[in-house]
């Protein structure tokens, strides 16, 4: 049995936990998004399914690593398959390819929301491009490696070989590469647009008291909708910079190959080792995010490990807070940021109190968001007596007010606990 160095050991065993901890993290995303049937419908879970699923396939091929590699490579620790294996392992690897792609269609996601003011229905329109260009370039890659017999060991595990670089760059690096910059382009985008709404606001606040309420309204609707904008841009900058980290050193070290023709330092591809597998992990976190920020506003005085062990008991007190609707008047959102901008433009639509339309306590069409209608309790005058009666004393007659528009924009942000 040959003698192999610490360094050939790290870099056989360290990716597998990490790339456990990303296939966990995506799994969990696609259980969440599959429970809900609100949330199977939305284009943004859409592209966090893809790119979930695709996540699983490149960590499961970080985690079988070395293992793959033919037993015969010489300096390879744990090497104990064949070139079939090796062949498997590379084309599932290249599958890889559309997982950077979700991301950056992500980004494009966010920036249609924030900059352009899109909705779920225009959204829904392109989905299929969304699916189809990721898929398409990774199968395609995936299919020309196994046709054109380019894929090899490859340090870490089996990918294209080492004397195919133009195929490295080609069909991987050079489209992650891409993608990166697309991603950072559009991050600044975002924040270019949300700096000039807040620019905006400032500019139109009231400056006296003689302000007609009309005014005011108008300024408050501006302030909630910056404000969104804000929560919508801050989850997209996260999903990008965890983007940008997972790739930043397997980018190095490959980069640092093709310029000097040898391995990348070994700092470097300790650095690989560990962040490349942890993209869907990170991801986990970042979704769940805004549940973790609510939670915290509920909860002032909470620690960290009673809010691990309360997360179990979260969805049925908010089920019990939904269903005490009946005695309060209540405005829930299931939120997503498409849905924000549907909100927004039927709230000004519908300034004149129209009757919110209801079907078993969810709206109709693409909106992804539920209403549920303001109830007021009136007190009616006997005509007999002419006496008037309390409800609340006497079984007199309920009837359900129209809905206030106005008010339900001033509980947009205390119900929406669920911002992607």
């Amino acid at each position: 049995m040959s003698n192999y160095t610490w360094q050939q050991k790290w870099i056989a065993i360290a990716p597998k936990p990490f790339s456990l901890l990303s296939i966990l993290g995506s799994s969990y995303i696609i259980k969440h998004t599959l429970s809900s049937n609100e949330r199977r419908s939305q284009v943004y879970h859409h592209i966090l399914l893809g790119f979930s699923a695709y996540d699983i396939i490149l960590s499961f091929t970080i985690f079988w690593g070395t293992w793959a590699i033919p037993s015969d490579t010489p300096n390879v620790y744990l090497a104990s398959g064949t070139q079939a294996t090796c062949n498997a392992q590379a084309f599932l690897q290249q599958l890889g390819l559309a997982a950077p792609i979700y991301t950056a269609e992500l980004a494009a996601y966010y920036f249609l929301i924030v900059v352009f003011g899109w909705k779920e229905r225009q959204l829904k329109r392109i989905e299929i491009l969304l699916h189809l260009i990721p898929s398409g370039l990774a199968w395609s890659s995936s299919i020309v490696g196994i046709v054109t017999n380019s894929f090899s060991d490859s340090v870490f595990w089996c990918w294209y070989s080492p004397d195919r670089s133009n195929f490295r760059f080609g069909f991987f690096y050079g489209i992650v590469w891409c993608c990166i910059l697309l991603v950072c382009l559009l991050m600044a985008l975002i924040y270019l647009k949300v700096l000039l709404q807040e620019r905006k606001v400032k500019k139109y606040q009231p400056t006296t008291t003689t302000d007609t309420t009309e005014g005011r309204t108008k300024q408050q609707r501006r302030e909630k909708k910056v404000s969104l904008s804000k929560q919508i841009a801050a989850q997209a900058v996260l999903y990008s910079g965890c983007f940008v980290l997972t790739w930043l050193f397997a980018s190095w070290a490959r980069i640092y190959e093709m310029v000097n023709g040898t391995d990348a330092p070994f700092v470097i591809e300790a650095l690989f080792s560990i962040f490349a597998p942890l993209q869907g992990f990170f991801n986990m976190f970042i979704y769940f995010r805004p549940k973790y920020l609510r939670y915290r506003l509920d909860h002032p005085d909470f620690s960290i490990t009673h809010y691990i062990c309360s997360c179990g008991g979260l969805r049925s007190r908010l089920r019990e807070r939904v269903g005490s609707s009946l005695a309060n008047a209540t405005y829930r959102v299931n939120f997503n940021p498409a849905a924000a901008n549907d909100l927004y433009e039927s709230s000004a639509a519908e300034k004149s109190h129209k009757p919110v339309a209801i079907k078993n306590g969810a709206m109709n069409g693409s909106d992804q968001y539920n209403r549920t209608s303001t109830m007021k309790v009136v007190a009616e005058k006997d005509s007999r007596t002419g006496e008037t009666h309390n409800p609340c004393e006497k079984r007199s007659t309920v009837r359900f007010a129209e809905a206030s528009i106005e008010e339900e924009e001033e509980k947009i942000e205390a119900s929406a606990d669920e911002i992607p």
